[in-house]
């Protein structure tokens, strides 16, 4: 737990506040994998996707879409960094359309949603959004993604929660997706702490939190003993743990790897065209790491063959893009927050 001092001396509840199915594995990469994989039978889409207006057209769909997923995530595996973004992109782009079909009954998805913009500079390489799966993946998860946004490389990887912990290693910056630490107590009192690290310190945080957390403002207020903290407003106030559980899982993202005392997290806003749904970032910077390898493979190369520090980044971007992607989509089709540990 981080050392914080406690807001007021008073008992408080014990434990995450992070609900969910906990399903205990020693693999977790290959037990995600291992459920999509289900969803490659014909069979067990046509009893289970009961609702759907041609579960035979469906079934049909999304099967052979997670059995390519499934192939090519295989592929990628086997490549190194001058092929693989590619080879993972497509299966990435795969389970993305089957679970669009699985939520929303769309069997017809021809484009990618996402044009390349190349550059240069390997990090200001970016994509466009246009009409395709990507932005009606936006849309249907509840994000009115504008056509013609464009995003980079960088601002993709500076978003993605699970790689927020090394991003500040190689970029010099702190991650968008910052920590949040909650503390509730029975007297009726929730504070969420930030890290001043991850916040840009404490002056700014108190100038900037309400344009760069916009989500929270309808829940929220600055904290007046100080410090990069925001106390539940009295009206907003949980009365119960099960209520702060419901209010953390409303207003922040929360933590897809079990620790002992988890974090949840947000993602800080400072371009609203940008404020996309979590899977969102794993899918655009996979698609413009799979387009330089295909269209500027030198960019790769520069990185890879001088072993430098974002050659280092890419793989560990590339690891938790496979363990993480699959997790997120599987939460989403079910409506429900999985854990796999």
């Amino acid at each position: 737990m981080p050392n914080y001092p406690p807001s007021e001396a008073t008992l408080s509840y014990s434990g995450s506040f992070q609900d969910g199915i906990h399903l205990t594995t020693e693999n977790p990469l290959e037990e995600i994998w291992s459920f999509l994989a289900l969803y490659g039978s014909e069979e067990y889409l046509r009893e289970k996707v009961t609702d759907a207006k041609n579960k035979d057209a469906l079934a049909d769909y999304v099967a052979v879409r997670i059995r390519q997923a499934i192939g090519l995530r295989e592929a990628a595996r086997e490549a190194t960094l001058l092929t693989s973004p590619l080879t993972l992109y497509y299966s990435v782009l795969n389970v993305t359309r089957a679970c669009m079909a699985i939520r929303e009954e769309i069997l017809e998805s021809k484009h990618h949603g996402l044009i390349f913009e190349q550059d240069p500079q390997i990090l200001s390489c970016g994509a466009k959004v246009i009409e395709g799966t990507f932005s009606q993946y936006l849309n249907i998860a509840g994000s009115a993604g504008k056509k013609r946004v464009q995003i980079s490389l960088l601002d993709c990887l500076s978003r993605i929660i699970e790689i927020s912990p090394e991003y500040p290693l190689v970029a010099g910056d702190p991650s968008y997706a910052c920590s949040v630490w909650v503390e509730a107590s029975h007297s009726g009192k929730t504070v969420l702490h930030f890290s001043p690290d991850e916040v840009g310190g404490e002056q700014h945080f108190h100038a900037c939190w309400e344009l760069e957390y916009p989500g929270l403002i309808p829940f929220c207020e600055l904290e007046s003993s100080g410090g990069c903290k925001l106390k539940i407003k009295a009206d907003k106030e949980p009365n119960s743990q099960q209520d702060v559980a419901s209010l953390c899982s409303q207003i922040l993202e929360v933590n897809l790897i079990q620790t002992v005392q988890p974090k949840w997290f947000i993602v800080r806003q400072t371009n609203p065209d940008l404020a996309w749904p979590r899977p969102a970032y794993y899918f655009a910077a996979l698609f413009i790491l799979g387009n330089i390898v295909r269209y500027q493979p030198e960019l790769m190369y520069q990185v890879t063959s001088t072993h430098s520090k974002w050659d280092w980044f890419f793989r560990r971007f590339m690891v938790a893009a496979e363990r993480f992607f699959p997790h997120l989509m599987f939460n989403w089709i079910h409506k429900t927050v999985y854990f796999f540990g």
